[in-house]
């Protein structure tokens, strides 16, 4: 399988983010075994700048840019159901306005309060290039120092995720290069010497002076 990235150019005071989805592996049926978080799917990258400090913040609002693109359409926010119903008279339309700003403030509560618990919903965890744990810390707007120019972030998948955001596609890629013994056609005629005399002729045909 292969898979292509497109980043910005990268320079000296850039760190490159590689989302890395894990999930539960446990056998069917087995319920004495260890359940192991085991990688899956194609990873996502990302870069983010360490001109400013790094925090925690700035990774979760990376990885949700990451997953923002295989967000679900009935998640993405109901417009139709959001918006206040326009009155069909023009004077009610009028009357309704203090009521309509309330409305509009208690939407945006609601919008600010969903974000905030999809950001709790990502449990993540940081792996540098020597394969060591990056603590994160609580605070969400205090600083990060990561050694290397590459971290990993191994962010668990969960069934509450599943059903925001659709990843099939990461799941399996398109094949586009398949390994293994070439198949070989079925021959619908017997092979004999003068099939194979006929294919060479036919493919180097001889010229007067290499006739004898």
């Amino acid at each position: 399988h292969l898979a292509a990235y497109k980043l910005s150019e990268s320079s000296e005071n850039t760190v490159l983010l590689k989302l890395v989805l894990r999930r539960r592996d446990q056998k069917a049926g087995d319920r004495e075994s260890t359940v192991q978080l085991k990688p899956y799917g194609t990873p996502l990258l990302s870069s983010a700048s360490r001109e400013n400090a790094l925090t925690k913040g700035k990774i979760l609002c990376s990885v949700q840019n990451m997953l923002s693109p295989f967000r679900k359409e009935e998640c993405m926010g109901k417009k139709g159901n959001s918006e206040p119903h326009i009155p069909e008279r023009r004077s009610a339309r009028f009357n309704n306005t203090e009521e309509d700003d309330k409305n509009g403030g208690l939407r945006k509560a609601k919008k600010s309060s969903s974000s905030e618990v999809a950001a709790s919903k990502l449990s993540l965890q940081l792996i540098d290039e020597n394969n060591k744990t990056v603590n994160l810390p609580e605070d969400e707007a205090e600083a990060i120092k990561l050694p290397s120019a590459t971290v990993t972030v191994y962010l668990d998948w969960t069934p509450e995720l599943s059903g925001i955001y659709d990843i099939t596609c990461l799941e399996s890629l398109p094949e586009v290069l398949k390994y293994g013994p070439a198949t070989k056609k079925a021959r619908s005629e017997p092979l004999s010497l003068y099939a194979c005399l006929e294919a060479f002729l036919r493919e180097e045909p001889l010229v007067p002076d290499e006739m004898w």
